[in-house]
C-alpha cells in the first residue's frame, strides 16, 4: 500500500511503501506523518500540505525585505506605506555608498600625497637619493 510522508509542517516530502500489521492480517501500519491520501500535483511555485486533507500554498522563499508579510494564497506582499519606507531605504543606501566612493577617492588621493610629502622629506634630509621615484 502507498503512503505520502510529510514533515512536521506537513509538507510533502515522498511516497513510501507501508508495511504490513504483523498482528492484524490485511491491515497495514501507517506512522505518524503520513497518509494514504495521495497529494495533489501543483506548479513549481507552490508547495503540498498536509492538515487532515492535502492542501497547496505558494512556496515561501526568503522574505525580500524587513517590510514584506507573508500571506499563503498570495506570497509575499508590501502595503503602501512599507513602500515608501523601503523605497526611502533605498535613496538613503544610494547616498551612503555615493559618500564611501567619494571617501575612498580622497583616501587615495591623500595617501598619495603624504607619500610624495615623506618622499621629499627624505631627500631635502639626504636620506634618498635625488634619482628615487
Amino acid at each position: 500500500m502507498k503512503i505520502y510522508h510529510y514533515n512536521k509542517d506537513g509538507v510533502y516530502i515522498k511516497e513510501g511503501t507501508a508495511r504490513p500489521d504483523p498482528l492484524d492480517k490485511g491491515k497495514f501500519l501507517i506512522p505518524a506523518n503520513a497518509t494514504t491520501e495521495k497529494p495533489p500535483v501543483c506548479s513549481k511555485s507552490e508547495e503540498v500540505y498536509f492538515t487532515n486533507k492535502w492542501n497547496t500554498r505558494i512556496k515561501k522563499i526568503e522574505q525580500p525585505t524587513k517590510y514584506h508579510t507573508w500571506d499563503d494564497k498570495t506570497g509575499w506582499n508590501i502595503s503602501e506605506a512599507n513602500q515608501t519606507k523601503l523605497d526611502s531605504d533605498i535613496v538613503v543606501a544610494g547616498e551612503e555608498k555615493e559618500k564611501a566612493t567619494l571617501l575612498s577617492e580622497n583616501e587615495g588621493k591623500i595617501q598619495a600625497e603624504i607619500r610624495e610629502i615623506a618622499i621629499a622629506s627624505l631627500k631635502t634630509k639626504g636620506d634618498l637619493p635625488n634619482n628615487y621615484k
